[in-house]
């Protein structure tokens, strides 16, 4: 298991918030919802195929597959477009090139990889599944060139119109390229009609909206992220991977400059943008006596949530879901008997804050058997379990936003 709790400066984080350790809370939770980033569609792939007509041919259903590139492009980049609308009624922040080139590339990030497992996700035979995943992985450089081009034009000026832009750019490119590939090289992988016909069924209408919808949530968190970055600064991230390979992460939000008063204060009045500000009250922690276990008085209870810098339609689409799932910067203001404390994690699952005991404790109340592990690692059980526990059934603005 990762471990969080290093220096802010350090050059490689190798810890990610949300993936919530194994074990259950010692308070009662309520059902958390689905991952939208991670859990979208799903079914018996079986029941998906359609009739195939005995006259169907091996290149009828690839020639299907060969448009659906095109009309998964045209989907995804309209769902894009439902950004525009859903982000102009606040106030523009400031264009920042650098930080804007992040966003982008987060953006492209997630069309890439998303979106060619999304794809692929009922593929049974592996060659196909690579053919189909290379063909989109083909146009990254260009859709990037394409994006960069587009973020130089006149849409500049404004950063919500430039940044909607240069997605659509990017997705539209990258999938122009991708079904060029799939022409060239990729169709020739698929030998059999029943395969082709259950890959023409990855590109039906349905799939394609719903391949256009974790786009859309991907973009909308980009730009949140940007927020952020821009209204509190950025530090180029990265950690280790699972190989032990270090992984860069890009420009990230940098929470590090939030106190638990400067925290409390900017989400209250307004500042902040792109910040998830929760403050709650936790429950008190305290050792058994004579046992050596920990027990709790009390549950989590959230106060206020707030996030500014967006209107309500996007501050709603985070309501319901446990922090542990969101892919925003969040700060928690944590009230406490002992003391009062934040838990400050970017967008990218950094953590700023480490040495917390009452993290510590939290993670023995729920796994005393890790009694005597290192406090870095229970801390970062701690916290993950925190995040899971926090799920906001309101989230409001700031009273000057």
């Amino acid at each position: 298991m990762s471990t969080f709790g290093q220096s802010v400066a350090a050059d490689v984080h190798p810890s990610v918030a949300g993936d919530t350790p194994a074990g259950t809370a010692f308070w009662s939770q309520p059902e958390h919802a689905a991952d939208t980033h991670h859990s979208v569609g799903g079914g018996d792939a079986k029941a998906l195929l359609p009739y195939i007509d005995p006259a169907t041919t091996l290149d009828d259903s690839l020639e299907v597959v060969t448009q659906g590139f095109h009309w998964l492009g045209e989907t995804i980049t309209a769902r894009i477009g439902d950004l525009k609308d859903d982000l102009l009624a606040v106030d523009h922040p400031s264009f920042v090139e650098s930080l804007m080139v992040g966003a982008l590339r987060a953006g492209l990030a997630g069309l890439t990889g998303g979106t060619s497992e999304f794809i692929v996700r009922d593929i049974t035979d592996k060659i196909v599944r690579e053919a189909v995943k290379s063909a989109i992985k083909t146009g990254v450089g260009t859709a990037v060139d394409a994006g960069l081009k587009k973020l130089g034009g006149d849409s500049k000026r404004d950063p919500i119109l430039a940044f909607i832009a240069s997605q659509q750019e990017m997705a539209r490119t990258l999938l122009q390229e991708a079904q060029t590939s799939w022409i060239k090289s990729g169709r020739h992988s698929v030998s059999s009609v029943d395969e082709a016909t259950r890959l023409e069924t990855q590109f039906s209408r349905e799939r394609m909206k719903e391949a256009a919808e974790r786009q859309y949530l991907v973009s909308r968190d980009a730009w949140i992220a940007y927020l952020a970055q821009a209204s509190l600064g950025a530090v180029q991230s990265k950690r280790l991977d699972d190989s032990g390979d270090i992984i860069d992460l890009g420009p990230t939000t940098n929470l590090g400059g939030l106190s638990v008063g400067e925290s409390f204060g900017a989400g209250l009045i307004g500042a902040g943008d792109g910040v998830l500000f929760v403050h709650v009250r936790l429950p008190t922690l305290h050792q058994i006596q004579g046992s050596g276990l920990y027990g709790a008085t009390g549950t989590p209870q959230i106060l206020t949530t707030y996030l500014n810098g967006v209107n309500s339609t996007i501050r709603d689409q985070y309501v319901g879901q446990p922090l542990s799932q969101l892919h925003i910067p969040r700060v928690i203001i944590a009230r406490v008997d002992e003391g009062d404390f934040t838990v400050r994690v970017n967008e990218k699952g950094i953590s700023f804050d480490h040495g917390n005991r009452w993290l510590v404790e939290r993670a023995l109340v729920a796994h005393p058997e890790n009694v005597g592990t290192d406090d870095a690692l229970l801390e970062d059980i701690g916290r993950q379990l925190l995040l899971s526990e926090l799920i906001p059934r309101e989230i409001s603005k700031g009273a000057t936003e």
